[in-house]
């Protein structure tokens, strides 16, 4: 298998499921300090949101980091 090609997949993996692309490029404390960092901001901004707001609105902090996380695999992956 090429470079990019495992690339893609690596970027894939970490999209489906949050923190595997750490686990493939065998960085699986830095994964699970991110799925915790998404649970935490999620729960905080859902707490201090109100029932007005979008369901992407109200997670917005857990969905930040798990860009982040996915850009982050992206550049690792190089």
């Amino acid at each position: 298998m090429n470079k990019n090609m495992k690339r893609i997949l690596t970027v894939i993996s970490a999209m489906i499921i949050p923190g595997a692309g750490h686990v493939i490029l065998k960085k699986p404390v830095r994964g699970l300090m991110l799925v915790f960092w998404m649970l935490a901001m999620g729960f905080i901004t859902y707490n201090i949101t109100d029932e007005s707001i979008s369901f992407l609105g109200r997670y917005a902090g857990g969905f930040l980091v798990y860009v982040l996380s996915i850009l982050e695999v992206w550049k690792i992956s190089k």
